[in-house]
C-alpha cells in the first residue's frame, strides 16, 4: 500500500515538474509583437522558409531558431530562388541571426565565436540601415532616420515597426548611469552579445561627437567676436597711422625727449592692456557666470592698471581723474606741438598692441575651433558577454523541480492522512 502510494505521489511529482518547467520555459516565448514574426511571414512570401513547418503562434526562442536554421540550410543548397529580391530576403535573414544567435550556436548553425562571419549570408546587393543620435544623457534621447519602407532603426537594428515602440525597446535594453566620480556607465542587453557591444560602443562615440559639436559652436563664437573686433582695431590703426603722418607732414614735429617718450609708451602699453582685457572680459560673459573667478580675476586686473595708468598720467593727485584728460605734471611743460604729437604716438602703440593681442586670441581661437580631440576618455571598451543572463532555464528549472517536489510530498502526506482517517472509521 505504501509503495502504491510512493510510486502514485513520485509520478504526480515529476508530472508538476513537467507542467512547471513547461510555464519556466515559456517565458523564453518570443512575444508577440515582436518584429521576428513578421520577418518570417516575409520570408514564407519569398520562399525562403516553408510555412508547412512553421507552428502555432508563439514561437519558443529555440523553433524559430530551428526556421531560420532551415532556412540558412536551404540558402547553402542553393535550394532557394529569389529572382533578384535578394535584397529584401538578406537583411532579414541577417536581422534573424543576429536575433537567436544564441539558440543557433546551440543548433551548431553558425559557431560561438564573436567575430565568426560564417552565419552571415550574401545573396547580392544590400541595404544598408541608416540611424543617427541627437544627444546621449540621463534621458537617452535618440534621434531615428526612416528607411525601408517606414521601419525604424536603432543601430542598424529594427525592432518595432513604429518610432515610439522602437524608443521604448531602445529604453529597455539600454540603461546609462553616472557615478558619483562623474564616470558614466552604459549598459545594453540584447540577444546577440556582439551587437549589445557595439550599441553601447555608438552611444559612447556619439557623445564624444556631440560634446565636440558643443565645443566646436563656443569656439565659433569666439572666433568670430574676435575676428570682428581685430577688422575694427586694424580700421582704426591705419586711422591713427595716416593721422600721425599727417601731422608730422604740416607741422615738422620735433621728436619728444626721452622721459617723455618712455613714460607716453608706458601709458600706451597700460592702455592697450587694458583694452585687451576689457576685450577678453566680454568675450568670457557671453559663456560664463557672473560670479565666475576667472571674470573677477580679469576685472580685478583691469582696475589695477587703471591704477597705473592714472598714476602715470596725472601724478599722485590723481585720484578720481578720468585717464586721457591730461598727462604727467612733467609733460604739461612741452610745447602743445609735442603734446599732440605725444597723443597721437600713444594712440598709435595702443592700436598697435591691440592689433597684436587680438591677432594672438585669433589664431588660438581659430586652432581651438579646428582642434579635434576627443571629449570622452573609454575606462573599460565595450566587450561581448561571454555568458547569458536570461532566460536563466537552469535556474527556471531548479525551482520548477523544487516546486513539484513539494507540492508531491504535501500531496501525498494529505492522501495518506485521508487513507488512515478513512481506516480509521471503518474500524
Amino acid at each position: 500500500m505504501k509503495i502504491r502510494r510512493l510510486s502514485f505521489a513520485l509520478s504526480l511529482g515529476l508530472a508538476l515538474w513537467l507542467l512547471l518547467n513547461g510555464i519556466a520555459l515559456a517565458s523564453s516565448n518570443v512575444p508577440l509583437h515582436h518584429w521576428s514574426y513578421d520577418a518570417i511571414e516575409r520570408l514564407i512570401g519569398l520562399g525562403v522558409i516553408d510555412r508547412a513547418l512553421i507552428g502555432a503562434k508563439p514561437f519558443s526562442r529555440v523553433q524559430a531558431a530551428q526556421y531560420v536554421a532551415r532556412a540558412v540550410e536551404r540558402v547553402r543548397a542553393d535550394q532557394v530562388e529569389l529572382d533578384g529580391r535578394e535584397a529584401i530576403a538578406e537583411p532579414l535573414l541577417e536581422r534573424l541571426l543576429a536575433e537567436f544567435r544564441p539558440e543557433l550556436i546551440r543548433l551548431g548553425t553558425v559557431r560561438a565565436r564573436p567575430d565568426d562571419k560564417t552565419g552571415a549570408l550574401r545573396f547580392g546587393a544590400r541595404v544598408t540601415s541608416e540611424f543617427d543620435a541627437s544627444s546621449i544623457g540621463g534621458g537617452q534621447t535618440v534621434r531615428f532616420r526612416e528607411n525601408r519602407g517606414g521601419e525604424y532603426s536603432v543601430n542598424g537594428v529594427q525592432n518595432e515597426r513604429t518610432m515610439h515602440d522602437t524608443r521604448v525597446e531602445l529604453a529597455e535594453r539600454v540603461r546609462v548611469t553616472v557615478s558619483k566620480e562623474k564616470v558614466i556607465k552604459v549598459t545594453v542587453e540584447d540577444a546577440d552579445p556582439q551587437r549589445a557591444a557595439d550599441i553601447a560602443a555608438y552611444f559612447v562615440s556619439s557623445l564624444d561627437r556631440l560634446n565636440r559639436t558643443l565645443n566646436v559652436s563656443k569656439a565659433s563664437y569666439n572666433r568670430t567676436f574676435i575676428e570682428r573686433r581685430l577688422a575694427e582695431t586694424q580700421t582704426g590703426l591705419v586711422k591713427t597711422e595716416e593721422a600721425l603722418r599727417d601731422f608730422q607732414r604740416n607741422n615738422k614735429a620735433v621728436a619728444v625727449e626721452a622721459q617723455s617718450k618712455a613714460m607716453i609708451e608706458a601709458a600706451a602699453m597700460i592702455q592697450g592692456q587694458i583694452t585687451g582685457y576689457e576685450v577678453q572680459l566680454q568675450v568670457m560673459s557671453a559663456y560664463l557666470s557672473p560670479d565666475n573667478p576667472d571674470l573677477s580675476r580679469v576685472r580685478s586686473s583691469i582696475e589695477e592698471l587703471k591704477k597705473q595708468l592714472a598714476l602715470l598720467e596725472f601724478g599722485k593727485g590723481a585720484k578720481g581723474a578720468s585717464p586721457g584728460d591730461r598727462l604727467h605734471p612733467a609733460m604739461v611743460t612741452v610745447p602743445d606741438l609735442a603734446l599732440q604729437y605725444g597723443r597721437l604716438f600713444r594712440e598709435l602703440k595702443v592700436q598697435e598692441t591691440l592689433y597684436a593681442l587680438l591677432t594672438s586670441q585669433y589664431e588660438q581661437a581659430k586652432i581651438t575651433e579646428a582642434r579635434d580631440t576627443p571629449t570622452v576618455q573609454v575606462l573599460d571598451p565595450p566587450i561581448p558577454a561571454d555568458k547569458q543572463i536570461k532566460p536563466r532555464v537552469v535556474f527556471n528549472t531548479a525551482v520548477a523541480g523544487l516546486l513539484g517536489a513539494c507540492l508531491a510530498i504535501i500531496l501525498a502526506y494529505g492522501l495518506e492522512a485521508r487513507a488512515r482517517r478513512n481506516a480509521g472509521l471503518s474500524g
